[in-house]
């Protein structure tokens, strides 16, 4: 099979296999089998940058034998990147504190013993209430109970 792409449609491919490359390996410290297939493909993809007049976004490296992004193409993303992250931390820091409200208020065996609607409803508040909370006043109003845990003389 054959694809024919301008050099735009290209640029977008790689930029995007970029931001899903991050995505997969950012916070790696050890090199992953389970994405070999798409590290292979990325390879394919990268190494026709030459070819399609992207030169300025990738790079070989003649120790290791593979092709990187430039920071070119990597500054390309990170807006992208960024604002993908922000959005991650809102929603996991309201979902966990939610979760963790919840779970404190029932006791995890009484918590399986309520009703799915009711359970629904219970985490639907807590996150209501964190999302608004965190609207409102960001990390401002978030603290750390600085107590808990230690041994008060």
């Amino acid at each position: 099979m054959k694809i024919n792409f301008t050099i735009k449609e290209y640029r977008s491919m790689l930029e995007a296999m970029q931001i899903a490359d991050w995505v997969l390996h950012a916070h790696d410290m050890e090199p992953r089998t389970d994405t070999k297939n798409f590290d292979q493909l990325f390879q394919k993809v990268l190494a026709l940058a030459d070819e399609m007049g992207c030169e300025e976004l990738v790079e070989f490296d003649e120790e290791d034998k593979e092709y990187h992004p430039t920071i070119e193409l990597e500054s390309a993303v990170e807006e992208f990147v960024e604002e993908f992250e922000s959005h991650t931390f809102w929603e996991e820091l309201v979902s966990r504190l939610s979760e963790r409200d919840v779970l404190k208020k029932a006791k995890m065996t009484e918590l399986l013993e309520i009703e799915t609607k009711e359970r629904i409803s219970l985490f639907s508040e807590a996150e209501e209430k964190w999302t608004e909370e965190i609207s409102n006043f960001g990390l401002d109003r978030i603290c750390v109970d600085e107590t808990v845990g230690k041994v008060i003389h």
